[in-house]
C-alpha cells in the first residue's frame, strides 16, 4: 500500500512539473517575451534555399508572432483554435494542435505556423509545422494571399530553430518533433506529405527517432 501511495505521489509531482513548464511556455510565447529575443535575421540567413541571398529589405519583411489557443485544454472537433489577432478581417481561423505556437509573418500576414506543447518535465514537443494562406474578407468578397514569403526559405527549419531557441531559454533538456505516425491528421493527409514535413525534416536536423515514433534532440 505504501509503495502504491508513493507511486501516486511521484506521478502527481511529475504532472505538476509538466503543468508548470507548460504555463511558463504559454506566458513566455504569448507575451512575446521570448520571441523578441529570437535572432530572426540570423535564422533567415541560415534557412534560405541554396543560391538565395535575402536583401536587408526582404529580411525586414519577416517577423515572428505568438499564437495562443482559444481554450487551454480539451477539444471539440479540434484541439483548440485561434483567430489571428491583428485587427484585420480574416475569413479563416488558424487551428492549433497545441496550446501555444508561433506564426512566421511576411509583410504582416501569417504564412507558416508551428504548434508547441509540453509532454514531459524536461521536453518541448513540436506537434505542428504547417504553411498557411491568409484569406481576407472585404465586404462580400474574399482574397487569398499566396505564401510568397516562404518561397526562398527552408521555412520548416526556421520554425524548428525558433522553437529550439525557446526550449533553451526555458532550460529544457530536450526538443521533440512529433513523428508522422502520431500526427492526428494522418487519416486525412497524405502519409508521404506528413513524412516529408515531420520525419524527414527531423532527421535532416539531427533529431533521433525514438520507439514512440517521435524524434528527439538533446539541447
Amino acid at each position: 500500500m505504501r509503495i502504491i501511495k508513493e507511486l501516486i505521489r511521484l506521478i502527481g509531482d511529475k504532472e505538476k512539473k509538466v503543468r508548470i513548464l507548460e504555463e511558463r511556455l504559454i506566458r513566455s510565447v504569448s507575451g512575446s517575451k521570448i520571441l523578441n529575443h529570437i535572432p530572426l535575421e540570423e535564422l533567415l540567413e541560415s534557412s534560405t534555399k541554396e543560391g538565395v541571398i535575402l536583401s536587408e529589405k526582404r529580411k525586414s519583411d519577416y517577423e515572428l508572432s505568438p499564437l495562443r489557443a482559444e481554450f487551454d485544454h480539451g477539444r471539440d472537433d479540434y484541439w483548440s483554435r485561434t483567430i489571428f489577432p491583428d485587427g484585420r478581417s480574416y475569413n479563416n481561423v488558424i487551428y492549433l494542435d497545441a496550446p501555444v505556437g508561433i506564426a512566421l509573418l511576411y509583410k504582416g500576414w501569417p504564412e507558416a505556423i508551428t504548434g508547441i506543447k509540453c509532454p514531459a518535465v524536461d521536453t518541448l514537443m513540436i506537434t505542428q509545422i504547417q504553411g498557411i494562406q491568409a484569406r481576407i474578407r472585404h465586404s462580400d468578397k474574399s482574397k487569398c494571399f499566396h505564401s510568397r514569403g516562404l518561397a526562398p526559405l527552408k521555412w520548416e527549419e526556421l520554425l524548428v530553430k525558433s522553437v529550439e531557441y525557446i526550449a533553451k531559454n526555458l532550460r529544457t533538456k530536450c526538443l521533440g518533433i512529433q513523428g508522422s505516425v502520431n500526427n492526428e491528421w494522418k487519416s486525412k493527409t497524405s502519409s508521404l506529405r506528413l513524412f516529408e514535413r515531420y520525419d524527414q525534416i527531423a532527421k535532416q536536423m539531427g533529431f533521433v527517432e525514438s520507439d514512440d515514433g517521435n524524434w528527439y534532440k538533446r539541447i
